[in-house]
């Protein structure tokens, strides 16, 4: 009775391993496009240049602040950078107000070992330091009078923390020869700022060049022939592949063929049956080919309609929504740009 329930168990495993084997699964492959994401502000045409004035108000860092800013200067990606206001369009003025710093003492009971081994009591003492930098940013349109940005007091901290010492004493001293880090800790919270703003104006005021990462759907498992997803997926990269969106008539019609294809594809879809050649697992795969086919074309309405069907599809819902977000964005870009 034993050896038959054995028998039993085994045979179970094995259907169960080759249900796993049979089972059709989703396989994709990605390829690189190009994209360009425009402002959410954009500038008139007629705004230019601009000139970046800059002052420092804390006397100890002025010497710091000249001799790094220049390296880390505030841009306006698209325009040309002139030597004087008069000369310019637009204005952007960054001010440091202050830098300050703050120490905090905290004390944390701990079990330490002597030289023997033998472990005693002892209350360590540890320090966080503070340091802060305060500044006021705006950027003008000076040929309509404009403020475009503007940022009030920002502050930016960073964080220097010591090991646990003995004493506070302990603590002050190593401080101590820790303070000519004060400046370089500065330069760090300045020079993360500066980052933070050009980033700010890019988005606000520039046309943006990035790639995107698209995964096709080509399919994978042994009982079906998937070879024509995978030529499919040589055809569309061989018209996408390091693109923008695509306006020869050629490589739109290649994309039309592209999609068509998935299309007949998603025909054969079997919610029954994970053995199916296009099943739950693939089929939402093939969705989104169609919305990046779309997407390549530039077919917002689209892009959208199919995002809408691959997202019924629970492997494919995150994916799908993340597009769908994106393409508003950049949508809603091209519209306030007055583009189509």
């Amino acid at each position: 009775m034993k050896n038959l329930k054995s028998i039993l168990c085994i045979l179970c495993l094995m259907l169960g391993f080759q249900h796993t084997i049979l089972a059709q699964k989703s396989k994709t492959k990605a390829v690189i496009v190009k994209y360009v994401m425009p402002p959410s502000e954009p500038l008139p045409k007629d705004l230019t240049k601009y000139f970046v004035a800059f002052s420092c108000k804390p006397s100890f860092f002025k010497k710091e602040a000249e001799l790094f800013y220049p390296k880390e200067s505030l841009t306006i990606r698209g325009l040309t950078r002139v030597n004087s206001a008069p000369e310019a369009d637009i204005l952007i003025s960054m001010t440091l107000n202050s830098l300050t710093d703050k120490v905090e003492f905290v004390s944390r009971k701990s079990k330490l070992k002597r030289k023997d081994g033998t472990a005693y009591d002892a209350t360590l003492y540890y320090a966080d330091k503070t340091y802060v930098l305060n500044s006021t940013t705006y950027v003008k349109d000076l040929r309509n009078n404009k403020v475009l940005f503007s940022e009030e007091n920002h502050e930016r901290k960073e964080f220097l923390s010591t090991q646990g010492y003995a004493s506070k004493q302990e603590v002050l001293a190593v401080l101590a020869t820790k303070d000519k880090t004060g400046v370089e800790m500065y330069k760090v919270a300045f020079g993360k700022r500066m980052n933070t703003l050009n980033k700010g104006f890019k988005d606000k005021f520039a046309f943006q060049k990035f790639t995107k990462k698209l995964p096709i759907e080509i399919g994978k498992g042994k009982k079906y022939d998937y070879s024509n997803l995978k030529e499919t997926f040589e055809r569309f990269k061989g018209v996408t592949s390091k693109k923008q969106f695509i306006t020869d008539d050629n490589g739109r019609q290649v994309l039309q063929d592209c999609i068509q294809t998935w299309l007949k594809e998603i025909e054969q879809y079997n919610d029954k049956s994970n053995k199916a050649k296009i099943n739950i697992k693939n089929v939402g795969g093939l969705y989104m080919n169609i919305v990046y086919a779309y997407f390549m074309l530039k077919d917002w309405d689209n892009i959208y309609k199919y995002c809408e069907k691959a997202k019924i599809f629970k492997r494919n819902e995150k994916t799908s929504l993340t597009f769908y977000q994106f393409t508003r964005l950049l949508h809603n870009r091209y519209i306030t740009n007055n583009q189509q």
